[in-house]
């Protein structure tokens, strides 16, 4: 069972995995700032671990299906749950936060389940917006306002539009070649950028 860590885009979704499971320990510390870190750094991997599997050849006959399941735990992990309780912190436990993090979680979950059940009519494209933008919008919110500490409506808000966004049946075209390249170094920049701020305290 093991072995299929041998393939590169599994590996790639496994550091995801710990990376959600890191920001889910942070969350417990309050640590708001390095838990937004590592959310970010599973969605970067998450962003990677696709093009490695369809890049890969000679891969075990076992290893997409298992990538496919693994690359669904690690999402909720690093872009549902984790986001989720990250707004819930960020406002402070309160009835509203609570709710705003539940929705985010249903609409998450459920954006899962439909992704790997239900096959877009029109291929190359999602159906609703994909669970990996929800950190990298927290992300461009946070770095925006400078805190990791959400006004109450800013959060509610956020919470509101990406359940929407990820529960519609807008279909969001995937990105490939240089607007995939776009979107990683956006990616990977947001990473870099609420790393070294968190690095610095400059929170």
């Amino acid at each position: 069972m093991l072995r299929l860590y041998k393939d590169a885009a599994n590996v790639c979704t496994l550091i995801g995995l710990i990376a959600g499971f890191a920001a889910l320990l942070s969350l417990v510390a309050h640590n708001l700032p390095l838990a937004l870190t590592f959310i970010l750094t599973g969605a970067v991997a998450d962003v990677f671990d696709g093009p490695l599997a369809r890049s890969a050849s000679n891969r075990p006959d076992v290893a997409p299906a298992f990538g496919k399941e693994l690359d669904t735990l690690a999402d909720v992990c690093h872009s549902v749950l984790s986001p989720a309780l990250w707004v819930v912190i960020s406002l402070g436990l309160t009835p509203v936060s609570v709710l705003a993090g539940l929705v985010l979680t249903v609409a998450g979950v459920t954006r899962l389940a439909y992704f790997t059940s239900v096959t877009p009519a029109k291929p190359g494209h999602f159906i609703g917006v994909p669970v990996t933008w929800v950190p990298l919008v927290l992300a461009i919110v946070v770095n925006l306002l400078g805190t990791h500490t959400l006004p109450t409506v800013v959060g509610v808000l956020f919470a509101l539009i990406m359940a929407l966004a990820q529960t519609s049946r807008v279909l969001v075209p995937k990105f490939c070649g240089r607007k995939f390249t776009l979107f990683a170094v956006i990616a990977i920049g947001l990473l870099l950028l609420t790393a070294l701020r968190t690095l610095a305290g400059n929170w």
